[in-house]
């Protein structure tokens, strides 16, 4: 039983579909990417408030973050479970974020070389409060902003939640917040006046910063001169402030500036006009509820970037006295993220092409080949009168049973403030460098429960997936969550009713007791991979399923995928706990275990493994050794079927000079093996030296690697390896 197949080409489909919508439409101010560990990056927001979604390849349970509540450096401890390639484990990656989003995002980036536990970075454009939540299926990290605006006051006086670098002037320099819409009184002067020629200087340049539309340093700069005592400028200065943030979307901040000026100079023509300007923010205000927008947002936007990274690996393999050298990686990597945006008084616009390619720079017998990948190519339509949207395209989901990229359509009605509909169905894409196939087809619908009691949310699903005519996968699931002060539970069931099997559940809770101690804990149990009726092609020579039914039949194929599809546990404990205003350490004991698998069809059985287990530490600390550095000392011990070991692992990141920064590691590895006894000792050194401007990106990284194992039944071997890396990126 065959269905016709028809191939999208990832190149002139994919691409060529995403280039014709992407000249006229909308993407939420977002910027993502695949690469191999972090999939993707989302963010979205609007009025103050912003959003990060970081989306890993593999599972990935958090343990701890740092600093607890506000910084402009997060990092988040990662813990890889059952499915995450070992290869985490010298993962290092860095994704620049767009110059413009709602969230002031800098970069993201994973290290995985520290041998103990992954570190997800996030860099941020000025000090933020957030909220860090996981997400269901342990795919990804969420990071909330409740304001993207500055600091409260109040915050930077907690030693607790803030990590405050000497020489940051953040003590000393109380940061204003803004205002909200029911703010009373006058901003208190917390600045000393200059002198009249400083003080002209400064006029000039926030103006000079407004006039050519750079609303972030307009703000910055004109949020200092309304913080001094009153001068014959500072009523323009108010005024401008307020019209700076509304322009730069943050009506909510803006509103708030303007009954500020009133508040201060009520008279006047000047008064007058500001009093329109609210008047017209808080009509439409009312009229969207509570989704402001104004003439000045009603345009169109075009915004993204470029990138290219140029890497050479060089490597020398020694066994015995034989000794190989060669060149294992030498590419150019391009990519391009294309968005452009157009938001209405009811209707918002939207679309987005991301993609890239690989140019391998080896023979053609020696390297992996180039390759070509299309990550997003959509258009989206948002009706915020009738609350329904809908996306058609390349794109990504992670909820309602969806495994992730596909090509189609998704569509969502918020039928009443606390539900919402979801209609989902598409072509399942195994990697963005591939072009979708008809072969595979899913359907899905699903349901999220808003917030109950202020704290929890549901969602429920259904879900088919077909596989050349044959049912793949019939699914049923629901997610919960909840939060609460610092305290998270989140669980996920997914459960196939073809196979009548338990795919997966998974129970997460974090719970943050005070303001010093974190607590976590896990338990996982899940099909691995996920039980599909194609897994029994695995290790198979058919090259499609329906061959292979037409030669064993249904059933024997539908046991197969069975016997292809394995099990794994996982239980996970952690804490963690600030010292001081720099320090925070912690501590994860992990352990793991995966099913046997059984012979079929020709395919021998495969024993599991007994239970892995890993206790791993971490110190991460601020300001160390200079303002504005951060260091991460590690040290992790595991014991597994295979093998065992130890890892010492150490790095900093050092301010050098205006937006250059400089960052030494150092990993040291021992380990044991137990199918000979023997012995490898790992020593890893690198630098990696980063500029940012305010739209330009460089980055320059150099390492090597000594690998010495000794063996009592083997050749001893001696590894070597060095690489070196340069890469750049602009904004626009």
């Amino acid at each position: 039983m065959t269905s016709a197949t028809h191939r999208w080409p990832a190149r002139a489909g994919a691409l060529g579909l995403g280039l014709a919508i992407a000249t006229a439409l909308h993407v939420p101010a977002a910027f993502a990417q695949d690469s191999e560990w972090i999939r993707q990056v989302d963010i979205t927001g609007g009025s103050g408030r912003g959003e990060v979604v970081i989306r890993f390849a593999c599972p990935m349970r958090y343990l701890s973050h740092f600093p607890l509540r506000a910084g402009d450096e997060l990092r988040i401890a990662l813990s890889p479970l059952p499915g995450c390639p070992d290869g985490i484990k010298n993962a290092r990656e860095s994704m620049p974020a767009n110059g413009v989003n709602a969230a002031r995002l800098l970069e993201t980036s994973l290290d995985g070389e520290s041998g103990v536990n992954p570190i997800l970075s996030l860099r941020f454009a000025k000090l933020l409060e957030y909220q860090v939540q996981p997400e269901a299926d342990f795919g990804g990290i969420r990071i909330i902003l409740p304001s993207v605006g500055a600091i409260p006051v109040r915050t930077l006086g907690s030693a607790a939640n803030i990590g405050t670098q000497p020489g940051s002037g953040l003590a000393s320099s109380p940061v204003p917040t803004g205002g909200g819409a029911g703010a009373t009184g006058s901003r208190a002067p917390t600045r000393t006046l200059p002198s009249p020629e400083v003080l002209s200087t400064q006029l000039r340049e926030a103006r000079a910063a407004f006039d050519t539309k750079d609303y972030v340093a307009a703000i910055r700069l004109y949020t200092r001169l309304v913080e001094y005592p009153e001068y014959p400028q500072r009523r323009e200065a108010q005024e401008l402030l307020g019209l700076a943030r509304e322009r730069n979307g943050q009506l909510a901040h803006a509103k708030a500036e303007y009954e500020e000026y009133l508040r201060t100079y009520p008279q006047g023509e000047q008064a007058a006009r500001v009093q329109q300007r609210l008047a017209a923010l808080s009509t439409l205000d009312r009229n969207t509820g509570g989704a402001v927008r104004t003439a000045a947002n009603s345009r169109w936007d075009f915004f993204g970037g470029v990138s290219q990274e140029y890497r050479r690996d060089n490597a020398s393999l020694t066994s015995g006295d034989v000794t190989n050298d060669f060149v294992a990686l030498n590419s150019l990597r391009s990519d391009l993220d294309f968005q452009a945006r157009r938001r209405g008084d009811r209707y918002d616009f939207t679309a987005r092409v991301n993609g890239g390619y690989l140019k391998d720079l080896l023979p053609e017998d020696e390297g992996p080949g180039s390759d070509a990948r299309i990550s997003y190519a959509f258009v989206e339509l948002t009706d915020r009168q009738w609350q329904v949207t809908g996306r058609l395209g390349r794109q990504s989901r992670h909820t309602g049973g969806v495994l992730g990229s596909f090509d189609g359509v998704y569509a969502g009605w918020k039928m009443t403030p606390k539900l919402r509909l979801n209609v989902v169905a598409g072509l399942p894409i195994e990697r963005s460098s591939e072009g979708s196939s008809t072969d595979r087809q899913f359907a899905g619908l699903s349901l999220d429960i808003g917030t109950k009691g202020g704290h929890w949310d549901y969602s429920v699903y259904a879900l088919q997936q077909q596989y050349e005519g044959f049912v793949d996968r019939q699914a049923v699931g629901g997610e919960v969550r909840y939060f609460k002060n610092g305290t998270s539970i989140v669980g996920l069931v997914d459960y196939d009713i073809h196979y009548n099997a338990l795919n997966s559940v998974m129970l997460l809770g974090t719970a943050q007791v005070g303001d010093r101690w974190t607590f976590t804990g896990t338990l996982d149990h899940r099909k691995s991979p996920f039980l599909t009726t194609r897994n029994a092609l695995i290790g198979q020579q058919f090259t499609s399923l329906s061959a292979l039914v037409d030669s064993v039949g249904v059933a024997t194929a539908e046991q197969w995928a069975i016997d292809r599809t394995g099990e794994s546990d996982t239980i996970g404990l952690g804490v963690s706990r600030p010292l001081g205003e720099r320090f925070q350490w912690t501590v994860d004991l992990t352990a793991s275990r995966f099913s046997d698998l059984v012979a079929s069809g020709g395919i021998e059985a495969i024993p599991g493994t007994g239970l892995d287990k890993s206790l791993s530490a971490q110190l991460l600390a601020n300001s160390l050794f200079m303002g504005g550095d951060s260091s991460i000392l590690g040290l992790r011990v595991y014991q597994g079927d295979q093998s065992k070991g130890e890892s010492l692992f150490i790095s900093s990141r050092f301010p050098v000079w205006s937006g250059l920064r400089a960052g030494p590691r150092l990993r040291v590895d021992r380990r044991t093996f137990a199918i000979d006894g023997g012995t490898q000792n790992v020593v890893s050194p690198s630098l990696r030296l980063d500029w940012r401007g305010r739209r330009t990106t460089v980055e320059f990284e150099a390492g090597g690697e000594w690998a010495d194992r000794k063996s009592p039944l083997l050749l001893d071997s001696q590894d070597k390896r060095w690489w070196v890396s340069l890469g750049y990126r602009l904004d626009f």
